[in-house]
């Protein structure tokens, strides 16, 4: 998003004097920067920083992308490589920047023993791949699920989450395990032996022994809470799902399809597109799951101490 410039050291580089407008996104820019070049700018630091790396010596690496967020601008050797059109083709771009990073690692004799995750924030959002892009690709962006980003439905989190350990993960490994994005931080201080105190990470479950394929005890989270672009709250547990609001509650280009009641409740099992909100015959469901989401609210966590 706007201003467009780097910031390398705390610093920027450049100061945004002009105003330009690149993949339908306008802001103040610094002069000479080309949206376009984003991605292969930050994918080479990347690789920089890993070829600068020891063998044997741990390092950290947040890598964050631009794409495929707005401004769409995807490099001319990915056009037309989706069938998809150039928003697809952008997501083939990230493809090719993990792609370097894992040879990257390879060629510095650091790919087995060190974990990548690659995961999102949300769903696909309806302002870079909408509706009417969908009916002409014939490519549902949610696979499936109802909802995009913003959405308290589960095509807006419901997310693709790949780790690789060749040390310790067998390949092709999956996991129904339910677990969130909060979750890293108690993982990652689980891996390194930190111990958590009661005020730190309070919505954090370790999910490490999901990754080393051990015995564990199931669920590793007794729920999870969701929300949406305006802030209405949603939970999960097991496999029902417990909105507490009317509608999606996201950006408004996607319309719902049907009537919506106050309350809604459906069984993610029986109905992975919560197409049927079951709400009025399951009373004690809707108390159980709305009880437990108000003593989280009140609490303010919602891990065990």
């Amino acid at each position: 998003m706007p201003p467009y410039a780097y910031i390398e050291n705390q610093f920027t580089r450049g100061m945004p004097t002009e105003i330009t407008k690149e993949g339908g996104r306008e802001g103040a820019t610094v002069p000479g920067f080309k949206a376009k070049n984003v991605m292969p700018d930050l994918t080479q630091k990347a690789v920089e920083f890993i070829q600068n790396q020891t063998p044997g010596k741990p390092f950290f690496l947040y890598f964050p992308w631009a794409a495929p967020h707005t401004p769409v601008v995807p490099n001319n050797e990915f056009l037309g490589k989706s069938n998809a059109g150039i928003y697809g083709d952008f997501v083939v771009e990230c493809d090719a920047t993990v792609q370097r990073i894992v040879e990257a690692l390879k060629e510095n004799g650091l790919y087995e023993n060190t974990i990548i995750i690659l995961t999102s924030d949300n769903g696909s959002s309806p302002h870079g791949f909408p509706i009417e892009k969908e009916v002409e690709f014939n490519h549902n962006t949610s696979n499936g699920f109802k909802g995009r980003k913003s959405h308290s439905y589960d095509g807006g989190h419901r997310v693709s989450f790949i780790v690789t350990w060749p040390n310790l993960i067998k390949p092709g490994s999956i996991s129904d395990e339910v677990i969130c994005s909060t979750d890293l931080y108690a993982t990652v201080a689980d891996l390194l032996g930190h111990k958590l105190n009661e005020n730190e990470a309070q919505d954090s479950y370790s999910f490490l022994p999901v990754l080393k394929g051990e015995n564990y005890l199931k669920p590793l989270r007794e729920a999870t809470v969701h929300h949406s672009l305006n802030g209405d709250f949603s939970i999960r547990k097991g496999d029902w799902k417990y909105i507490d609001a009317e509608g999606h509650g996201g950006f408004a280009q996607i319309k719902e399809t049907f009537p919506v009641d106050s309350i809604q409740l459906y069984n993610l099992a029986d109905d992975p597109s919560e197409s049927k909100n079951v709400f009025p015959d399951n009373p004690d469901i809707v108390n159980e799951l709305k009880t437990l989401l108000e003593k989280y609210k009140s609490l303010g966590y919602s891990r065990p101490k």
